[in-house]
């Protein structure tokens, strides 16, 4: 690959996309050998490896390098509307892509873009992948794995300082990452030796000054990355890397002001890493009143509406190791027939053993109870959202896996809550509560606490 930086770029229109693509790339771009990038699902040297709200990024292997293929959609008016303003989202990632090249700030080589021709159309943002290379998350954890090796003490250390650099470089080049957590920072560890180098990934909506950034972004950056760590690393790796981060610029804080200013710098870390919680758990909410990969929401059977869990979040946190993900389908079969047997009971507690979950049903009496359950939520469907609402915030509660509510002519008459089934009590007691529950405690201007496990 070339190390030029700002490589020359040609213009072509191809199928349903028109393509910005370095020129030195065109072949593998566009050339007859070229894959179909609107329809990699048929490339057999194309792999998924991960998917989002309409886009998709695929994995493709070409002759001498591997190619990234972020493949997004838009659909719907206010996406139509901010591509009309703005320019679609692979159209604003690529603009800050190439400023960033001329800046060199780390981020993977930007080859190519194809923007669609219609109103909710795909577009194509290609670049190429960076060898042997590893999320920050990933990485971490398998170097704190290996700190009784004093080798890996020795890479925990490297690892350090060179996300510091990443850090001091972007922000002295005006460049910071909106989302910069660790799983959007690679690092890459060449096999001839040369040592780490960290890049950021997933660009879109960076921000872009005309000189170093402020002082605010640089700590919302540090925010980000504390908000992670703070569970998996000490504090004093944490402040390593405020001290490492210092180090690149100690001409202009050393000396007897430099300590008052690093505490003030350490507490207003600790300040906006607890906004940028609380805004996660604000988005997490979001999600139990939407269709999303975390939460459904189902018809059934017999009039039966039921809100339930698919992807149980915060498995790091309550890992529960005992319920399992479920799909839609799978949900259904559970819920169908035993919501229908339930119809016209009184209150009980009914298990449901195909499914490993226990199903508490109540009905409500009267018209006032029903009238209530309907304008003011059921008891049911509170429990479930309170349940998730702690957990989002790291707060152990009881899980609860859904609910499911019963209308006759437009009211709730009546409601299940859906458990998981623990099989014994040994075995609750094991998975109810993690060992850290509660929010852990800020950076501290502390080099010698003890290291903890979190």
């Amino acid at each position: 690959m070339s190390e030029d930086r700002t490589p020359s770029l040609v213009v072509e229109s191809q199928d349903h996309l028109d393509w910005i693509v370095r020129a030195d790339m065109r072949n593998d771009v566009l050339g007859s050998a070229a894959p179909d990038w609107l329809a990699l699902e048929s490339c057999p040297d194309a792999s998924l490896t991960e998917t989002g709200h309409q886009r998709a990024v695929w994995r493709v292997c070409c002759k001498e390098f591997e190619i990234f293929a972020k493949v997004s959609r838009v659909s719907g008016l206010r996406a139509r509307v901010k591509s009309v303003g703005l320019g679609t989202p692979a159209e604003r990632e690529w603009r800050v892509a190439v400023e960033a090249a001329v800046r060199h700030v780390a981020l993977p080589e930007f080859i190519a873009l194809g923007v669609g021709k219609g109103a909710e159309t795909e577009n194509v943002l290609l670049t190429v992948a960076i060898p042997n290379a590893t999320t920050l998350t990933t990485l971490w954890q398998e170097s704190t794995t290996r700190r009784a090796d004093p080798s890996g003490r020795r890479g925990g250390a490297e690892l350090i300082q060179e996300v510091a650099s990443l850090l001091y470089q972007a922000h002295q080049a005006g460049f910071s990452h909106r989302d910069g957590h660790p799983n959007n920072i690679l690092v890459s560890q060449p096999d001839d030796g040369s040592g780490m180098r960290a890049f950021y990934v997933d660009a879109l909506g960076a921000r872009l000054t005309r000189g170093p950034v402020g002082m605010a972004k640089v700590v919302h950056s540090f925010a980000q990355l504390d908000q992670h760590f703070h569970r998996v690393a000490t504090r004093t790796d944490r402040l390593r890397l405020l001290r490492a981060y210092l180090s690149c610029e100690q001409a202009g804080h050393d000396g007897a002001g430099a300590r008052p200013w690093r505490r003030r710098l350490v507490l207003l870390i600790g300040q906006q890493r607890k906004k940028i919680a609380a805004s996660l758990a604000r988005l997490r909410d979001r999600r139990l009143s939407k269709d999303n990969k975390y939460f459904a929401r189902m018809r059934l059977a017999n009039r039966w509406q039921a809100t339930v869990a698919l992807h149980i979040e915060r498995r790091h946190v309550f890992p529960e190791p005992h319920v399992p993900n479920r799909t839609r389908e799978d949900w259904r079969k559970i819920l169908d027939a035993a919501l229908t047997s339930m119809r016209g009971t009184s209150n009980h507690t009914t298990s449901v053993a195909s499914g490993d979950v226990d199903l508490e049903c109540s009905k409500m009496s009267g018209f006032i109870r029903s009238l209530a359950a309907t304008w003011r939520r059921s008891a049911h469907r509170c429990s479930f959202e309170h349940c998730h609402q702690l957990r989002h915030r790291d707060v152990f509660a009881e899980l609860i896996l859904g609910y499911a509510e019963h209308r006759s002519f437009g009211l709730v008459d009546a409601s299940v809550l859906i458990r998981p089934r623990v099989p014994s009590l040994a075995t609750r007691t094991a998975v109810a509560r993690p060992r850290h529950q509660a929010e852990v405690p800020d950076l501290q201007e502390d080099d010698s606490c003890p290291h903890e496990s979190r």
